[in-house]
């Protein structure tokens, strides 16, 4: 075998009779968890098979050709090791978000037995582990709100005692914000356009934008479509009397801020209410 350790890239096994089968395959094999993969190789003839290291889980791995009507040849064992390449954003928002930690190795599911240690820091105080998900290649981890200047440090630990880590930081710089240029007093039950201008991060695009009411925060108006032009986020909406707050959150560097007052007013209806006499069961009903 060409090596016995790898983080990714290519392997070349060489041999005899890897050709006269009806199909020629690898087998990696888990010595851990025993979960087998098998791999189609990128070449081969009757003295080599080379293949490309799929994205898996560290570990130690038994590899075997499998050569279809002939058999297994005798087994190898191979390292893949994790890495750590980078995060989504080294900066986010003080109101939170999500980060999302990119690289080859780690587990597929959380919690995991043989990744019992992942930590995730910020100066001496431990965190609580926010998994949002996990691959082999890629694990978002939801952060809370903190302040400017907060600094983060996530690490994990393979089954073979390898550590990797990153770190990350929480900046007012990197914290969308944005202020209502609209009107702040729109008309009840009727379609009416409201804009925001994002003052910090102008050209951020959120992935959701909501609106929900200060006297009951249950009810969330999910903004389904909206434009935007330079900095100006721009969208329709048809609300109940009351008074409402905005809730817009970025993929990249979390949750929004807003400037004080960002608060949307839908008047009252000019159509006054009326009750209608009607007559019910002493046991109770509905009118």
């Amino acid at each position: 075998m060409s090596t016995n350790s790898i983080t990714t890239g290519s392997v070349t096994l060489t041999g005899q009779r890897f050709d006269i089968g009806a199909s020629t395959k690898v087998s990696l094999t888990n010595q851990v968890t025993g979960k087998i993969i098998e791999v189609i190789p990128t070449s081969f003839n009757s003295t080599s098979i080379t293949f490309t290291v799929p994205i898996v889980e560290a570990g130690i791995y038994g590899v075997k050709a499998r050569v279809d009507s002939i058999g297994e040849s005798n087994g190898f064992l191979l390292t893949v090791n994790m890495n750590i390449a980078g995060v989504s954003t080294t900066s986010l928002s003080v109101n939170g978000g999500q980060i999302k930690i990119k690289g080859t190795g780690f587990p597929s599911v959380w919690p995991n037995t043989y990744y019992n240690r992942l930590s995730f820091i910020t100066g001496t105080k431990s965190l609580p582990l926010k998994i949002t998900s996990i691959t082999p290649d890629e694990i978002v981890l939801t952060v809370s709100a903190g302040v400017a200047g907060r600094t983060y440090s996530f690490s994990i630990t393979t089954p073979m005692g390898s550590v990797k880590s990153i770190s990350f930081s929480q900046q007012t710089t990197f914290t969308p914000k944005a202020n209502l240029t609209s009107s702040d007093t729109i008309a009840p039950n009727t379609l009416s356009l409201v804009n925001l201008n994002n003052t910090i991060l102008g050209s951020t695009m959120p992935e959701t934008i909501e609106i929900y009411s200060l006297s009951n925060p249950n009810f969330v108006y999910k903004v389904t479509s909206w434009s935007n032009t330079s900095t100006l986020l721009s969208f329709n909406v048809t609300l109940g009397t009351g008074k409402y707050a905005f809730r817009l959150f970025d993929d990249l560097y979390g949750w929004y801020s807003f400037t004080a007052n960002t608060l949307l007013s839908v008047s009252k209806s000019a159509t006054p209410y009326a009750v209608t006499n009607t007559q019910t069961s002493f046991n109770g009903g509905v009118f």
